[in-house]
């Protein structure tokens, strides 16, 4: 295999979590001085910027359990599950730039928040089905589903709070 066709298996098992680890830290480090009243407004916002981009490039990238060789041929299944995959991470991408938005009382939140956390829950809901089913090849939505439940969860709780009050 050469380099070319190589690269986005590397950009995935590789670059990505790493700079998805660096991101989280960067915003709760910047949520905690937010927090407590001391300058860490920037950091939030890199690291939420850095989040988001993270998930939009990881939806590009080929799948783990894409690709690979099969005796039989690809079915409905196979196709939902890349589909689910893909658009859960660009809904989790959609979900934390709202967040962002709303941090900087930019206009568009709501909707960005509405449209981002409808369509993670249905991706969750569709996930769970893959996780249950017990195929070793999807099994890879786990990891996805804890990441996507937590957005998920802080984007629910954000838009109970603004159409509460």
């Amino acid at each position: 295999m050469n380099v070319q066709q190589n690269f986005p298996t590397r950009l995935l098992t590789v670059l990505l979590p790493k700079v998805e680890i660096i991101a989280l830290a960067v915003t709760g480090i910047g949520f905690a001085l937010n927090f407590n009243k001391m300058p860490g407004a920037l950091m939030m916002n890199l690291g939420l910027g850095a989040l988001a981009s993270v998930y939009f490039i990881s939806a590009h990238v080929p799948a783990p359990f894409e690709g690979k060789p099969s005796a039989e041929r690809k079915n409905f299944v196979d196709l939902l599950a890349v589909s689910v995959w893909k658009v859960m991470h660009i809904a989790m991408s959609v979900s934390i730039v709202g967040l962002l938005f709303f941090l900087l009382s930019l206009t568009g939140f709501l909707q960005m928040m509405t449209v981002g956390v409808a369509v993670l829950i249905a991706c969750l809901i569709a996930s769970g089905f893959f996780i249950l089913s017990g195929d070793s090849r999807l099994s890879v939505f786990k990891g996805i589903a804890v990441k996507a439940l937590s957005v998920a969860i802080i984007g629910s709780c954000l838009l109970y709070n603004l159409l509460a009050s």
